[in-house]
């Protein structure tokens, strides 16, 4: 059984990226792109559709636990300066 994410199409829209990427909620309500593979350096936990980032005590018992943990995507993405300074003009403009 595979514990890679399900796959809707998204791709991330980084100049040289293009990963593939699934959006999924925080307990938060807000969206955060996550990695669609398990990885050992993972801190989030992904349950029902909803990704909770754990610390790192919490998230190295999980792996002992054999939980399958993930990873965002702004933590991986080689882009990931373009996206914070996208959304940091949105902030600046919308205050």
């Amino acid at each position: 059984m595979s514990n890679t994410l399900p796959w809707a199409g998204q791709r991330c829209r980084g100049a040289t990226c293009g990963a593939k990427i699934t959006f999924l909620r925080t307990e938060a309500g807000k969206f955060v792109p996550v990695d669609l593979e398990p990885t050992p350096q993972g801190n989030l936990q992904v349950r029902d559709g909803t990704a909770t980032p754990l610390s790192k005590r919490r998230a190295e018992e999980a792996r002992e636990r054999g939980e399958s943990l993930y990873i965002s995507h702004f933590v991986t993405c080689p882009n990931s300066r373009e996206f914070q300074k996208r959304q940091n003009a949105r902030r600046d403009t919308t205050q």
